[in-house]
């Protein structure tokens, strides 16, 4: 179960092997990423992206008046070349889960890219201010944030 949900999509004018491996490429997520608050990505495991691969993100999250610097871990719990990445961050986080996905499609000469995310707050739901200000805050920045990496991905593949 999770508390929050987005799912975002756009139709991109390159194969999806293109796209894959832009959206593979962790190196480029502080360039893609449409919120602007990674600051770093570093792959923490030997060889190409694939399940299991680590991955540390150190990122700068305003929160209202608040800003917060964090790093998180991630690992990758999906991959399925060139159809779908998702990872997961672990622990220790505040919130009991959170996971991102990318799902690619082959339509004719294009790919569409679907972007998702799941939060489950768990016990940080009350620092969040409960689901439903969640939601309507930082899930709504969220969705923002990911319809803009698509359209960043759309521009670094059709380059």
């Amino acid at each position: 179960m999770s508390d929050f949900q987005a799912k975002q999509e756009i139709s991109i004018n390159a194969p999806p092997e293109t796209v894959f491996g832009i959206v593979c490429d962790f190196a480029r997520h502080k360039e893609l990423a449409g919120r602007g608050e990674l600051v770093n990505v570093r792959k923490l495991t030997e060889g190409p992206i694939g399940l299991g691969s680590m991955i540390e993100a150190d990122e700068s999250v305003q929160m209202g008046d608040n800003t917060i610097e964090l790093s998180t871990k991630s690992v990758v719990v999906g991959y399925n070349s060139p159809n779908n990445l998702s990872w997961i961050v672990v622990p220790p986080f505040p919130l009991r889960r959170v996971q991102w996905w990318f799902q690619l499609t082959q339509q004719g000469d294009s790919t569409t890219l679907v972007h998702e995310v799941e939060v489950d707050l768990g016990e940080a739901s009350e620092q969040f201010g409960g689901v439903e200000t969640f939601t309507a805050g930082r899930g709504a920045d969220l969705a923002t944030g990911m319809q803009k990496t698509l359209e960043n991905v759309k521009h670094a593949a059709e380059k």
